[in-house]
């Protein structure tokens, strides 16, 4: 295993452009240059958009010991900074970051909180660790030592802790602890807006509101989050919803009924008869025009298509799939077509014409020319 060194944790791990940092909590965090909070003993490890470490704060004298324990089994940590007494952080560099902005994906900040949980678990770390600010292991105050120099993907360390991984976050809001608060706040104040969204016609009231219950829940942890991780996530939320949903609970319940058994197949039939009744299609001579009973029809209208499955399907307001299965150039005829026109491409190339131009020539791309000109080499060398 190679070891991180400072140089490279300073340079490709560390990533505010202006972080927290103090030498005193009693005298408040402020963000400083990165210069002045490198000299610091308390920095902001990550940005605030941005997860690039896993941090577990370990009460316990002997935390280097714990982290690098084999028999643990948990996987390498990236680096560890103690203090005098042997209470310290243990952290564990990410390949990639997890974005916590407004409009990040769910799926893996939940990851996150799941494989954090676990760490915590292993490790016997702090719940009320608000993993913000960890001990600077650039800083002569702390013993540091450090772990491999590979950051970790999310899923390497979920396979890795195996059954310290928790298959859930818990139930109960009072023991969600570190990036799991974020997610239960998130889920929670969600369920709520949904089907409340209709009852407001101001915005700003419903943002209001939105905070109001946001911080509700959050007295319900045993670890609260700061007021201004609640607001995030409130504004995130109420603006969301504020934009997207635009049907009352009763509305939208009615929708969901018309679109299944009979009210749907009623909904789906008088749809269709209000949809443009013809599709431009493609054939060898002329273009023709047909009609949507035609497009839908059973039997396979055996014509290419001057436009795609997609657009067809948009315009009909049915699936590509649809379009795909009614309206389709035969399979035989799509491959001599495109075998002559990787050989015609061939050809101009030998002619010297640059990709562009053979591209143009037979209007595609030069990337899909040169694409084709390389799949019917590849095919021809393999017989």
């Amino acid at each position: 295993m190679t070891v991180m060194t400072p140089q490279q944790w300073e340079t490709e791990l560390w990533t505010p452009g202006r972080p927290l940092a103090t030498n005193d909590f009693g005298r408040g965090v402020f963000r400083h240059p990165r210069p002045k909070a490198r000299g610091m003993r308390y920095v902001q490890h990550s940005p605030d958009a941005l997860l690039r470490h896993l941090v577990i704060d370990v009460d316990h004298p002997d935390t280097a010991l714990r982290a690098f324990d084999k028999g643990c089994g948990l996987p390498p940590p990236s680096w560890t900074a103690q203090g005098s007494t042997g209470f310290g952080h243990v952290g564990f560099a990410l390949s990639g970051p997890v974005c916590r902005t407004t409009n990040a994906r769910q799926a893996p900040l939940k990851l996150a909180a799941l494989v954090q949980e676990g760490l915590r678990r292993g490790l016997d770390g702090d719940p009320a660790y608000r993993g913000q600010l960890t001990k600077n292991p650039l800083h002569h105050d702390w013993e540091v030592i450090w772990g491999t120099d590979e950051p970790w993907r999310l899923v390497d360390l979920a396979v890795h802790l195996g059954d310290l991984m928790p298959k859930s976050l818990p139930k109960k809001r009072a023991l969600h602890a570190g990036l799991g608060r974020n997610v239960a706040l998130f889920d929670a104040l969600r369920g709520w807006a949904y089907p409340r969204r209709c009852d407001y016609n101001d915005q700003q009231e419903w943002e209001e509101v939105a905070l109001a219950v946001a911080v509700n829940i959050n007295t319900e942890f045993d670890f609260p989050l700061s007021l201004t991780e609640v607001g995030h996530t409130s504004r995130s939320v109420a603006r969301w919803t504020w934009r997207n949903i635009k049907l009352s609970l009763s509305q939208y319940q009615s929708a969901v009924g018309r679109r299944g058994g009979r009210a749907g197949q009623g909904e789906a039939k008088a749809r269709r008869q209000i949809l443009p009744q013809q599709v431009r299609i493609h054939t060898t001579e002329q273009l023709a025009l047909f009609t949507r009973e035609d497009a839908l029809m059973p039997a396979t209208y055996p014509e290419r298509r001057i436009m795609t499955a997609r657009q067809a399907a948009k315009d009909l307001g049915v699936s590509a799939r649809t379009i795909q299965r009614h309206v389709a150039e035969p399979r035989e005829a799509f491959l001599n077509r495109t075998r002559a026109r990787a050989a015609l491409a061939a050809e101009l190339r030998e002619q010297g014409l640059p990709w562009r131009e053979v591209g143009d020539r037979l209007g595609i791309s030069a990337g899909a020319a040169k694409e084709a000109v390389r799949r019917q080499q590849q095919k021809a060398s393999s017989r």
